[in-house]
């Protein structure tokens, strides 16, 4: 399986609406990264994609076991924004995570 990819501090699903779509486009085209991504994460999947697969593709990338358990933390980023990045930055400044700590500071 693939290195997960990071969730950004303020998630947009929009935007992961829109990975997942372009994702099922460029596996039905035979973009090989695309297909290798597919593969990477639903060994067995048949091309095209369906949209639920992609988002499927586009959840386990980021670590979570299905697009609800992604939506559902994108909504709790988004809903408790301020409590979130309170808790990211106590353990950042307890696990002495500068680089961390920057990045929420930044977002």
């Amino acid at each position: 399986m693939s290195a997960t990819r990071d969730l950004p501090a303020r998630p947009s699903l929009d935007s992961l609406r829109k990975q997942a779509k372009r994702l099922a486009r460029d596996a039905a085209t035979g973009d090989a990264a695309a297909v290798a991504r597919v593969h990477a994460q639903l060994p067995h999947a048949r091309l095209p994609l369906t949209n639920r697969d992609a988002q499927l593709v586009v959840a386990r990338e980021y670590g979570f076991a299905g697009w609800t358990d992604l939506t559902a933390e994108v909504e709790k980023r988004l809903g408790g924004a301020l409590e979130w990045a309170v808790s990211q930055a106590r353990t950042a400044i307890h696990d002495r995570d500068d680089g961390r700590l920057r990045t929420l500071l930044a977002e």
